[in-house]
């Protein structure tokens, strides 16, 4: 995972709209499914029990109401005491641009972060030649089985932070139960290539989650199509757009940025690494 420190140009002022604001709230609905949640006056943590160990399992999202380092000085560390009264193995929230003076706070304190870009489809393209995917949703023990056994067939996660495939299942299970999140298996001439799932629906909005291509299929062009079926059911099932977040420099930026995707804004996560 690619995490920098903050310079003083490093969050620069991002557009605020609603599409933004609707993928916001809809990753808002994904992070505080099945975890325990703490807020203060502009933050909020969430927590899910028995996974403290793992930093998917923790999210938090503060929104400054001003750019003094005194103000923030009480809020990080509110939100860092949440963090260790709930058990999180490190602090990781999130945030919108924040002002350059805030930013140089948190690499002071020993904060990493990223960019996360916000991609909205806008308009619904037809399908591209190439790979045809069956998309099925995950409803039963076997297909759970089934997913277990296709994260298993490599390290890397859909978020970019470390967990086994059996804590990664674990969780998303326990998302899926509460009903916020619907998760799909992708199956290419009858066999399981990949999974992926979407999120119900904010403001005409459908946020698609954890996109992830089994070991032994990547470089095959299955992620665009996958992106394709996800955003036909975004599209005809719930008459929405999808919406997805990307790294800044990842693979996936240029997948959504060619895919007829388009940038509506940023998001940025902060970690401060464990000792």
């Amino acid at each position: 995972m690619d995490m920098k420190s903050p310079t003083s140009d490093a969050v620069e002022s991002a557009p605020a709209n609603d599409v933004l604001d609707a993928a916001l709230q809809s990753e808002f609905a994904y992070f505080r499914a099945g975890a325990v949640v703490r807020t203060g006056v502009d933050w909020f943590v969430t927590q899910m029990l028995g996974l403290e160990h793992i930093p998917s399992a923790s999210y938090g999202f503060w929104d400054p109401s001003c750019d003094n380092t005194a103000a923030a000085r009480v809020a990080v560390t509110d939100i860092q005491t949440a963090f260790d009264q709930l058990g999180a193995c490190q602090t990781r929230f999130y945030s919108k641009a924040i002002s350059p003076l805030v930013a140089d706070f948190l690499g002071e304190r020993g904060f990493l972060y990223r960019e996360e870009i916000v991609f909205l489809q806008t308009s619904h393209r037809p399908r591209q030649a190439g790979a045809v995917l069956e998309m099925c949703a995950v409803t039963s023990e076997a297909d759970w089985q089934d997913k277990l056994a296709l994260h298993q067939t490599s390290d890397e996660l859909s978020d970019g932070h470390k967990a086994s495939a059996e804590e990664w299942v674990g969780l998303e299970r326990r998302k899926a139960e509460t009903g916020d999140l619907t998760l799909y298996l992708f199956k290419l001439d009858g066999e399981i290539v990949a999974t992926a799932g979407l999120m119900r629906p904010v403001k005409g909005t459908v946020r698609l989650k954890n996109l992830f291509v089994g070991g032994h299929h990547r470089g095959k062009r299955l992620g665009r199509a996958m992106l394709e079926a996800l955003a036909d059911r975004a599209h005809r099932t719930h008459s929405c757009r999808p919406v997805i977040y990307a790294v800044k420099g990842s693979v996936g930026e240029r997948l959504y940025a060619s895919s007829g995707f388009e940038a509506v804004g940023s998001v940025y996560e902060w970690i401060k690494p464990a000792r």
